[in-house]
């Protein structure tokens, strides 16, 4: 196992990048309630334990706990990796800090730096309870052709539309999970929202190998770690989709027939295990002509007894 994980990583070592940033929340510049907590998401080849979150008020450090989390992306060494920072006490009101992202000794790219800043405003943060709802939108192949992509070569992707209930005041984050078989929830993917969106689409990558019936649903979370319902589980497998709802079309109404006897059919099951339609009309033109030739004998077999 550990011998190709090493050969996986020199078969991609064209593909280790730094981790870099992919976004901050609360975004540079923007207003923040007073119990916020910052959220770096980064994208890379590393992992959480290559850079550290701070928080200052001017040149002191404010005092918090951090928490990591990292999940596979698009590729084998394409990750992304959360780290939020949670402030002890609830920060002053009306008070511009500034947060910082800074390369541990173990990055490989130990120039990365960000620094930026936010004002409070004297609220606390809230989000309604209702859920969010999950709308699956398609299955696509990623069509990775070039030979040298970091992607997964063969892969596939599902769609999705997310639609929120409510717009929220300020920055959030909606979190995907996918609903594993035994029941347990596994963090997927992250989306790092601004203030006001209401609806998000997002592509889900499925690791080669691993098609088949995937089952996610998201949750909406605010800055202050408050959580929305989940949504609704959205599932899908490329293998057994489920027969489209919609009625199918039977046939079109001739202008002097009524609608009913065009679209009103019979089936007959072939030898070949297909279907075919008989249309009603045929089988009472049949019946028709079967009681003409009853009758016309009937009436030959009446003259030759009367005769």
């Amino acid at each position: 196992m550990h011998v190709l994980f090493l050969l996986s990583l020199m078969a991609d070592s064209d593909c280790e990048k730094p981790m870099r940033l992919r976004w901050m929340t609360p975004s540079p510049e923007s207003i923040a309630p007073v119990d916020v907590n910052i959220w770096f998401g980064s994208i890379g080849s590393g992992n959480a334990e290559h850079f550290t979150l701070h928080l200052y008020l001017n040149d002191e450090e404010i005092p918090g706990r951090s928490e990591s989390d990292c999940y596979k992306h698009e590729g084998p060494l394409d990750f992304h990796c959360n780290l939020m920072f949670s402030p002890n006490e609830p920060l002053l009101p009306n008070t511009t800090y500034r947060y910082r992202a800074l390369a541990t000794e173990e990055h490989m790219n130990p120039a990365m730096f960000v620094d930026a800043a936010f004002t409070t405003n004297g609220e606390v943060s809230s989000i309604e309870s209702t859920a969010s709802s999950l709308v699956f939108t398609g299955y696509q192949s990623r069509g990775i052709t070039n030979p040298n992509s970091c992607k997964w070569p063969d892969s596939f992707q599902h769609n999705f539309v997310i639609n929120l209930p409510h717009a929220q005041p300020y920055d959030s984050i909606i979190h995907v999970y996918e609903l594993m078989p035994d029941g347990s929830s596994l963090l997927v993917h992250s989306l790092f929202l601004p203030t006001g969106d209401l609806v998000i689409d997002f592509r889900q990558v499925v690791v080669p190998g691993e098609e088949g019936e995937h089952c996610y649903y998201v949750q909406q979370e605010d800055l202050a770690g408050n959580k929305a319902d989940p949504s609704n589980i959205a599932c899908f497998d490329p293998f057994n989709p489920e027969p489209s709802s919609e009625p199918e079309e039977t046939g079109i109404a001739q202008e002097d027939e009524p609608d009913i006897v065009a679209e009103t059919q019979n089936w007959q099951m072939t030898q070949d295990g297909s279907c075919q339609h008989i249309h009603i009309r045929i089988i009472w033109a049949f019946l028709g002509l079967f009681y003409l030739v009853f009758r016309q004998k009937n009436r030959e077999q009446s003259d030759c007894d009367n005769s």
